[in-house]
């Protein structure tokens, strides 16, 4: 078995996050995340020798996971798997990608093993590819490499939300890392939001129905990592067709267009500017 901590970042969470935190094939440790300390989650990880850390405040997504990080290193773990609310985890997908990575003969030069995010049943005979080496993989359920993450540099939490994972993943692929997706190791995971993608002739467009603030920080921080590293990882042009389309997405299928529109904007502004952190609104 690896020596592997699971690292869930909390957000005013539901209750529904308990049955993560059931799953026993490694330990737990919980950062909370959110602007009020969680009482009864800090009493539930008590209670069940999990690790709980509230950070004070929302500092963002970087700083949750650059905790969780460094105390699994100060405690002798080789990886953390790294969790969010919106996925479900199972002892199978914990016991499956452990053995995975444990036979992978090049483990070392892996930064990320992610499992393949689904919203529902997938066709796996559908699947083509073993392993894909990409910068898509998803955040939720990945084992990531820590001595990779000591070499590399931590999360920027600058970005705060919002392309945190990618930008990541893209350091990790440019210093000639792996982020590999396993094919045939799902995860649920729920996007929310009413996110879906909707067809115009030939076009499709990512829509996510996401709060105003989010659209800023999307606008922000694609254009950040776009212009940022795309000389030496052309792949993601992906990322800068995406962000383009967005606010005809807004206009065309989404509710709070001008205030959207608006925030976008204010990212997008933003981003010229240079200016990063987290955004007091």
């Amino acid at each position: 078995m690896l020596k592997a901590l699971i690292v869930t970042v909390a957000y005013n969470p539901p209750t529904s996050l308990l049955d993560n935190l059931q799953v026993d094939y490694y330990p737990h440790m919980v950062v909370d995340n959110s602007e009020q300390e969680t009482i009864w989650l800090k009493n539930y990880c008590a209670e069940h020798n999990h690790v709980y850390q509230w950070l004070g405040d929302n500092l963002g997504i970087a700083k949750a996971l650059n905790v969780g990080a460094e105390y699994a290193i100060e405690n002798g773990f080789d990886y953390i798997v790294t969790m969010d609310q919106d996925s479900r985890l199972i002892n199978l997908l914990l016991k499956q990608l452990s053995d995975y990575i444990a036979n992978y003969t090049s483990k070392n030069n892996v930064a990320i093993f992610s499992p393949r995010h689904i919203n529902e049943g997938v066709d796996l005979h559908q699947i083509k590819a073993e392993v894909t080496n990409d910068f898509y993989a998803m955040s939720s359920g990945n084992f990531l490499n820590l001595s990779i993450w000591k070499q590399i540099g931590k999360f920027n939490e600058q970005l705060f939300i919002d392309m945190v994972d990618v930008e990541y993943y893209v350091r990790a692929l440019i210093a000639g890392y792996q982020v590999l997706t396993v094919q045939r190791i799902t995860m649920l995971h729920h996007m929310g939001h009413n996110s879906h993608i909707r067809w115009v002739g030939k076009y499709g467009f990512d829509v996510w129905n996401h709060s105003k603030i989010r659209k800023y920080y999307q606008a922000r921080n694609f254009w950040y990592v776009y212009n940022k590293y795309h000389q030496k990882l052309p792949q993601l042009i992906f990322i800068k067709k995406m962000i383009r389309k967005m606010p005809i997405s807004i206009v065309l299928f989404e509710k709070d267009k001008l205030s959207k529109l608006y925030y976008y904007l204010r990212g997008y502004i933003d981003y010229l500017r240079g200016k990063l952190g987290k955004i007091y609104f």
